[in-house]
């Protein structure tokens, strides 16, 4: 169990870095062993590689005992990063129930000049800039995926997203997690809400990099600081297969990815402590609000939770999967400049940008 109280800062831990810790490798050769060497999926590595060591402890005992539901199991985590990557198969909306954040957005615009102010809006007030960038335009964005906060559970084709975290993380994380997004009803706050330029929405999305939440400032909780982690590429897919318990590159002291496909480095500029430099693994993010009751800063549970899916993205290969008939859209994003659009596509989940005067404007690219 690796979870923090909100207002503690959670202390560094080289498995942030994706540098695995003596018990866990320990455990992924018991499940190299007990497959007889046979090669898994990339999703079911990625989860091995994130999951609570308990609940892993747990898988494998069970597995040594009787195997009989581990190949089920391994093809199942396929759910976590592609549904984390907002990539649900694209159903009408007519089928679905209406979700708690349409009634909410419904009932406030339907009330005229008096209405008060929707999530969405006021989470552009607290954040006004990208939280990363700082000076550059952003969008307001999800956390949780929007696309899971519904009154009624959608009928979908894959094991249950929910069902499936339960096997792989321990029961008072999962609850911290729910408790944020499920109270009664699902609903949607600003505290699933967080303002980020187009491109490091999609890059966020794809697991490029990961923000893990360090903690509040105090328990008025006027200032939450994230850690920005680059994700390397492993030049994977979900089509892959890999032992169970292959390596993973570290993260540590990385100042930009590479694709392994053509040696090309990728890195962000962004604006740190008033000067523009390239983001590198350990910087500190830092959000501040100056109303805590009525513009509250992001959950640190949902961000925790957002920690753990965007680095099983990344190494799953998900965040690489191809566009087929998704709705990727986020419907209630709001943009902070009118002018600014949406990032067009992607070109292997890259996104390259042409260059501009303010070099903190743009995820920036050499050879």
């Amino acid at each position: 169990m690796d979870l923090s109280p909100p207002g503690n800062p959670k202390e560094h831990n080289p498995e942030d870095y994706n540098e695995l810790s003596e018990e866990r490798i320990k455990l992924l050769n018991r499940m190299d062993a007990l497959l007889n060497h046979k090669q898994v999926p990339t999703a079911f590595w990625a989860v091995l590689v994130y999951s609570d060591l308990t609940e892993l402890t747990t898988l494998v005992t069970e597995s040594e005992k009787s195997s009989y539901l581990l190949e089920f199991c391994m093809h199942a985590c396929s759910v976590l990063g592609l549904t984390w990557r907002q990539k649900e198969p694209k159903i009408r909306k007519d089928t679905l129930s209406i979700s708690m954040f349409d009634v909410e957005q419904a009932s406030e615009a339907s009330s005229g000049d008096s209405r008060e102010k929707t999530s969405t809006e006021k989470a552009l007030e607290r954040d006004k800039d990208c939280i990363i960038r700082k000076s550059c335009p952003g969008e307001v964005t999800h956390i949780y995926p929007h696309h899971l906060i519904t009154a009624g559970r959608p009928r979908m084709a894959y094991p249950p997203f929910w069902d499936t975290l339960k096997f792989f993380w321990g029961p008072e994380r999962l609850a911290a997690w729910r408790s944020q997004i499920f109270a009664n009803l699902p609903y949607d706050s600003m505290q699933n809400l967080v303002c980020l330029n187009a491109d490091l929405q999609h890059m966020w999305n794809d697991g490029r990099f990961a923000l893990r939440p360090v903690g509040y400032n105090n328990n008025a909780k006027t200032t939450l600081k994230l850690e920005f982690i680059w994700q390397a590429a492993h030049g994977k897919t979900m089509n892959n297969y890999v032992p169970a318990n292959n390596s993973v590159l570290s993260s540590r002291n990385l100042t930009c990815i590479v694709n392994p496909k053509n040696n090309t480095e990728y890195y962000v500029a962004a604006r740190i402590n008033n000067k523009v430099r390239e983001l590198k693994t350990g910087d500190e993010i830092v959000l501040s609000t100056s109303d805590p009751a009525s513009l509250p800063l992001p959950s640190w549970e949902l961000l925790d939770m957002a920690f753990v899916l965007s680095r099983i993205v990344n190494l799953s290969g998900a965040g690489d999967t191809a566009d087929l008939s998704v709705d990727d859209s986020d419907d209630y994003s709001l943009p902070i400049d009118s002018n600014t659009r949406s990032a067009p596509g992607w070109m292997l989940g890259w996104r390259i940008l042409e260059n501009s005067t303010d070099e903190a404007e743009n995820e920036t690219y050499r050879e």
